[in-house]
């Protein structure tokens, strides 16, 4: 039983470990570390603020030094004799506090963070997320790249990834600073389109991830985000029941609000444009299906006129072709997302369940034969085929997973 006689006292003893000399070494919510000498069970040194807040780990080295990681993302090496420390890394902000730390081969270190990432380096060379970078809050942004085997995520922890869906690693990494919750590539993948929490959407250059530009529509959530196959223009769908058109000029990176798209009577949920560039179909959380000119903005009333439209996607779960993935007894809500495939043959979707369903396109038929997977242990929020149909990514809202699955 450690004791801290007249010593300050610890709300928390976050963290303890055997140095070589089989003294123990302990950490503290008041980013102090603690040495009790082998065989008594009061303290024989403290350090005091060795972290700004509580200190998560304790990593003795084979040759004897101590590691020690925090809240505050910072990782400190002290020699063997624990009398000063010789080298300090902080971790970049967006990928958490410290949580662990482990000695790998040789001087590498492994580093898991408080935002489930696991990075690799040590304090020289710095730290880099070659092994894990995930997401830490709730997921719902997802777009797969047009020409490519790579895609995005966003969520509301804030983070940006870019991800190639061969080698399984992330290509990079941003802060936004906003909690993000769609997101669609442009058809030639130049740029991509983040749309927010607040109503605010940017554009970022998929290569130099530098924001482009940014713009605030309605006063609600940008659920979803879509670009005309032509990529000329851009429909945003908002929490506030309307679609936003905007015109887009000057090679991919000039952006003018055509006009608003109004009749909805619940938040947009899906949008779909038309291989003509100008119609647009939209679902609302109300089940509603409805049909738009996209350079007019007013509703296409006499559905005559779109019955035999050729569409470049089909996001929208409510349609003539997704008739067969509601089965009698579903709610309204109970299938958030689907992706048709690029050759047209097949059609996935995401549940309230966290099933993942794979049918034969289009699925007119009612209870149409279907395949179902598990994995995700919440909502299964998004779902994308990638180029070449052979993978397919889904997200998880609250597990706030990616997953991928091969398509055979």
């Amino acid at each position: 039983m450690g004791i801290f006689e007249a010593r300050e006292k610890p709300k928390y003893v976050t963290s303890i470990a055997f140095l070589q000399s089989g003294d123990i070494i302990t950490g503290d919510s008041n980013g102090s570390l603690a040495i009790y000498p082998r065989g008594r069970n009061t303290i024989g040194k403290l350090f005091k603020k060795c972290h700004d807040g509580p200190i998560f780990t304790i990593c003795v080295l084979k040759d004897g030094s101590v590691i020690t990681g925090g809240k505050d993302g910072r990782i400190r090496h002290y020699d063997s004799n624990m009398k000063e420390y010789h080298e300090e890394k902080w971790i970049p902000g967006h990928y958490g506090g410290v949580r662990v730390i482990s000695e790998g081969r040789g001087s590498l270190l492994l580093v898991g963070t408080t935002k489930n990432c696991i990075l690799a380096g040590n304090n020289s060379l710095g730290f880099e997320p070659t092994a894990v970078l995930g997401h830490a809050d709730e997921l719902w942004a997802l777009a797969a790249h047009p020409t490519m085997q790579q895609f995005v995520t966003a969520g509301h922890d804030k983070i940006v990834q870019m991800w190639d869906s061969l080698s399984h690693n992330i290509l990079w990494s941003k802060d936004i600073g906003e909690q993000a919750h769609s997101a669609a590539f442009s058809p030639d993948g130049n740029v991509i389109a983040i749309g927010c929490l607040t109503g605010r959407w940017m554009i970022f250059d998929t290569q130099t991830r530098e924001m482009l530009c940014k713009f605030m529509d309605g006063e609600g959530v940008v659920q979803v985000i879509q670009y005309s196959p032509d990529g000329n223009m851009v429909a945003i769908g908002s929490r506030d029941t309307n679609i936003y058109i905007y015109q887009i000029t000057d090679s991919g990176i000039r952006y003018s609000r055509i006009g608003r798209c109004s009749g909805h009577s619940s938040y947009i949920t899906h949008i779909d444009w038309a291989t003509d560039n100008q119609t647009i179909r939209s679902n609302s959380a109300d089940n509603e299906v409805l049909y738009w000119n996209s350079v007019t903005c007013r509703p296409i009333t006499q559905l005559n006129s779109v019955r035999d439209l050729e569409w470049a996607s089909n996001t929208c779960t409510i349609s003539f072709n997704t008739i067969g993935i509601w089965s009698e007894t579903a709610d309204g809500a109970d299938v958030l997302t689907c992706s048709r495939s690029y050759n047209s043959k097949l059609l996935a979707t995401g549940d309230d369940f966290g099933k993942v369903r794979l049918y034969s396109y289009p699925a007119m038929q009612p209870k149409s034969l279907h395949h179902a997977y598990g994995g995700h242990s919440n909502h299964a929020t998004n779902i994308v085929f990638l180029h070449g149909d052979s993978r397919i990514i889904t997200v998880g809202g609250k597990d706030t997973s990616v997953m991928q699955w091969t398509v055979s």
